[in-house]
């Protein structure tokens, strides 16, 4: 065989072998990706491999444990005279409007006081000890304390709060009351 016919055929294959394996790495990657983001979690067995998560990403398509309620959290406060108020919402939750397709800031602090509730309701069903040191706790009696801050005219004594389960637009359900505070002395700052 004619050595020049033999070397340009190995040049040839060699330069298709190239993007072929690109192709095949990047396929690989692409149906690993895809494989790992099924629910269910034995589909996670390459995930080890990727220690610093940025090769294979954790986007699930869907939450674990859908969310089938919303926090509420109601709040009252006991003024300077020893009246107490009577139970207001701290967290209002309006209607939707269209827009908020687009643009809606305010689903953060809705997001952030759930997420609260739900690691303050995961440590009521250990013990109480300590629950008043956690951070979904202080989170919650933060936003509680701010947002008295903007609606009452004088500075009460204390306050307290409580964390209802609310089934949102399912009338037939009645809210579960998850969880009240103790009383809450007023911080002199702020």
């Amino acid at each position: 065989m004619n050595w020049a016919i033999t070397r340009t055929v190995s040049r040839r294959g060699a330069s298709l072998l190239g993007p072929l394996v690109v192709e095949a790495l990047l396929a690989s990657w692409v149906v690993a990706t895809t494989l790992s983001q099924h629910p269910n979690r034995g589909f996670d067995r390459l995930r080890p491999y990727d220690r610093s998560g940025v090769l294979l990403p954790n986007w699930r398509f869907f939450a674990p444990e859908p969310a089938i309620h919303d926090y509420r959290v109601l709040h009252r406060w006991v003024g300077k005279s020893g009246e107490t108020s009577e139970w207001h919402e701290s967290n209002e939750i309006g209607p939707r409007r269209l827009a908020q397709a687009v643009w809606f800031p305010e689903r953060r602090t809705q997001k952030g006081i759930s997420d609260a509730c739900t690691e303050m309701i995961g440590a009521v069903h250990g013990s109480l000890d300590g629950l008043h040191d956690t951070v979904g706790y202080r989170l919650v009696r933060g936003h509680v304390e701010a947002h008295i801050r903007r609606t009452v005219a004088e500075a009460p004594d204390g306050f307290q709060f409580v964390v209802v389960a609310d089934p949102g637009h399912d009338d037939d359900d009645e809210p579960n009351y998850l969880f009240a505070s103790r009383f809450e002395r007023w911080s002199c700052d702020g």
